[in-house]
């Protein structure tokens, strides 16, 4: 395991796993920067909305310890 987290790692897109459901912001993941502080929106309402979601994120090691954090407000 490296000393430091890899700063190329991107959100997620859970969407192709559920169906015929489409990612509403497909768009923003695609020119997503981790240079940036802040994901590219195409207007403060696209960056509102896409800031208003909760993130879930879990984790689990190989002796089965297990975490789950959903920290909620962009």
């Amino acid at each position: 395991m490296g000393a430091k987290s890899n700063p190329d790692l991107r959100p997620g897109n859970p969407y192709p796993f559920q169906g015929e459901l489409k990612n509403p912001f497909a768009d923003v993941l695609k020119e997503w920067s981790n240079v940036k502080t802040n994901p590219p929106a195409k207007s403060p309402q696209d960056r509102a909305q896409f800031n208003a979601g909760t993130t879930s994120i879990q984790a689990a090691d190989e002796n089965g310890w297990v975490i789950s954090v959903t920290p909620s407000g962009g």
